[in-house]
Formats: C-alpha cells, structure tokens, sequence
C-alpha cells in the first residue's frame, strides 16, 4: 500500500540489517512477541550475509539501524563511518568447529595444521579466530582456509565438497551438520570465548544523524530490545 495512503498515527516504518544466525534471536522474539509493534513501530528485520554489510546500509541511508559484531562496528569507525551504538542486542560469542567424521578426533586448533577449514572472512568471528591463532603462536598460513559462507556450509559438508576438514561458524549451520551426521563440535563456542580471552558483544548501531533526528524512535527500539531481552532470560525453551 502506498505510504502517502498511510494516517497520521501510522506505525513508525524502519528496517533493521542483521546476518543471519543466532544472535538474530532478541530480534526475532521482539517481533513474534509484538514488542516492536506495542512500541509504535512497524519494523522490517532484513537478514544479510553479514553484519558488516548491515553496517554499510546504514551508513548509506538505506537502513536505519544494523546488528553486528563489535569488530566490524570498531572497524568502520576507525575508518570514520558515522556510527554510534545505541544498545547491546545479544552477547557472547558464537563461532563453533566442527570437524568432518574422519577428523573427529582431533581437539585443538593445532591438531588441524595444514587442513581445509571454511570460514567466513571478513566477519567478526573470523577476526577473532586470526586473533586466536596469534595468541597461540599459530599463523593464518599453517592452515588452508577457504571464505565460506556459513549458510552454505552444512551443504558442503554434506556433499564435502572441496574435502572440508572442518568448518567454523555459527547455529544454526553447526548444529544442522552435527543433526546430519556429517560433523562433529571439536571447538565449543565458550572454548573459543575463554582461549581468546574475549566478551563479544552484538551491537545495534545507527548513525548519529538519525539518533539527534529521531530520538523516540530510537528509545522505542532499545525499548523492544529490552523487552525481548528479558522474555529470553525467562523462557529459555520457548526462545
């Protein structure tokens, strides 16, 4: 329906960026639970290859707010992309590998030296698997890393194309290779978490332009946020 048809007390209309995976979860609560609409607001949630992308849309105007990793929402700003975070969406980090059956046996990131892994790139997990590799006097070299979406990874492992040793990414891609029979967890996501020594954090950013232009709207979507944020603390199952 045309916007210009739309009342005077029409929903605010805004667009969210994320990628796809489970730190969508606070999102999606908040809008299967009617969070965001209780809040005035009538929301598009766009999943994205990945956060970055999201964060790129916002900064040119195509979306109002982006969920990301703190590592590309760092990484912009450092370059001087208009950002602030306005609020933490999700928390703890989620990569996870799963080696393929004949590799099952092996537990640490050493023990896959010279293997085919598939990772995404340019994410923020990939960045900090470099940056565990580093602390474990490990170089990106020693292995064979191929760029690999972690949506296409369970298909991969299912027909191992490309004879993946293992892959690292994040639910619910791990959990449909584990289901499948084509992988096993070796690297538990808390595993990564305490050997990087990090808190990762998903940010919900927008620009400063929009926050100093829009600043109830903004309020509504922390709002929603917080809402769906302490259904998921209740109500585990269900979320």
């Amino acid at each position: 329906s045309s916007t210009a048809m739309a009342p005077a007390n029409a929903a605010d209309k805004i667009t969210i960026g994320m990628s796809s995976g489970i730190n969508q979860v606070p999102s999606l609560v908040a809008e299967h639970n009617g969070y965001f609409k209780q809040e005035g607001l009538n929301v598009e949630l766009k999943p994205l290859a990945r956060g970055g992308d999201a964060i790129k849309a916002v900064a040119a105007g195509s979306m109002e707010f982006s969920e990301s990793a703190h590592v590309p929402f760092f990484a912009a700003v450092s370059r001087g992309v208009p950002l602030v975070a306005v609020g933490v969406v999700a928390r703890g980090f989620y990569g996870k590998m799963v080696a393929s059956m004949k590799n099952a046996n092996l537990k640490t990131l050493a023990d896959f030296k010279g293997k085919h892994i598939g990772s995404q790139m340019g994410t923020g997990m990939f960045t900090i698997v470099r940056m565990l590799l580093e602390k474990q006097g490990l170089k990106e070299s020693d292995f064979n890393f191929t760029n690999l979406r972690v949506v296409d990874m369970p298909g991969a492992m299912e027909t191992n194309s490309g004879n993946l040793d293992a892959v690292i990414g994040w639910e619910p891609g791990m959990r449909r290779i584990v289901n499948a029979g084509k992988g096993k967890v070796v690297i538990t996501a808390k595993q990564f978490e305490d050997m990087a020594g990090i808190t990762y954090p998903f940010l919900l950013t927008t620009t400063p332009t929009y926050v100093k232009a829009h600043p109830d709207i903004v309020q509504k979507v922390v709002n929603a946020y917080a809402k769906a944020d302490k259904y998921i603390s209740t109500h585990h199952e269900e979320a």
